[in-house]
């Protein structure tokens, strides 16, 4: 997928990363999407490249939500989940059609009422199954669905749950679901990042650093005055790139 003039900069020494990133819109965009992790430490440009992403994505004619999670949020059950449908439903012409069915289950989630008619008894896996006929809803509104997911090691866990639920039931459905991670941590949410990487169709991503031209490159598009070579190296020596 081609990228605006604007967005070039932020993917800097990111070819194989974007090229993964556009075959998978490309495949989505058939009707045919998957889910892909963008894992690297602090300050290497995760976020950057997926601002990227959701820019291209909304240019080309896709449904985009994003999520972000956030050390203080963690507790706050299925925030995040909240974060990607709840703007997707709100601006939809008739969100009450979005819940009719299996996805009824999670209207409370997104702020609307279930269906009259609905029946569902709260079993545990039942949020999970209604948020994922919520992804087939949205996806058959006529654009294909791009889904985001940044700061994952901040997630809460129902939210976690349910993005690992979603990556194994895609691959037949335009849906792209990209997260962006740091390496996960022990305890029970990072066990359930390493599970999402572990599975088959997830394509998993780790970001290397710049090369010190990389890092040269970045700072002269990035500070008013063209920094000295001496300047550039220092700080590619001192941030590992």
């Amino acid at each position: 997928m081609p990228l605006a003039a604007d967005e070039r900069d932020h993917v800097l020494e990111r070819d194989r990363e974007w090229a993964e990133i556009s075959a998978l819109l490309a495949r989505t965009a058939s009707g045919s999407g998957g889910a892909l992790v963008v894992e690297g430490p602090a300050g290497i440009g995760k976020t950057s490249l997926l601002k990227v992403l959701r820019s291209a994505a909304s240019r080309n004619g896709f449904l985009v939500g994003r999520a972000s999670g956030g050390s203080l949020e963690q507790e706050y059950s299925f925030g995040a989940v909240r974060q990607l449908f709840e703007p997707l439903v709100a601006t939809a012409s008739d969100p009450d059609q979005l819940f009719v069915g299996g996805a009824a289950a999670a209207a409370p989630l997104c702020g609307r009422r279930p269906p009259a008619d609905a029946q569902f008894d709260h079993a545990p896996g039942e949020m999970l199954h209604g948020l994922y006929w919520l992804c087939v809803g949205l996806a058959e509104l006529g654009r294909p669905l791009v889904l985001i997911a940044d700061d994952a090691h901040w997630v809460d866990g129902p939210s976690l749950r349910f993005l690992a639920y979603l990556a194994n039931r895609i691959g037949e459905l335009p849906i792209a679901l990209v997260i962006g991670t740091r390496p996960p941590n022990p305890g029970p949410d990072g066990d359930l990042l390493l599970r999402l990487f572990a599975q088959q169709d997830v394509r998993h991503l780790r970001l290397r650093p710049l090369s010190d031209h990389g890092v040269a490159e970045l700072m002269r598009t990035s500070l008013d005055e063209a920094p000295a070579d001496s300047f550039c190296a220092a700080v590619s020596r001192a941030s590992g790139g």
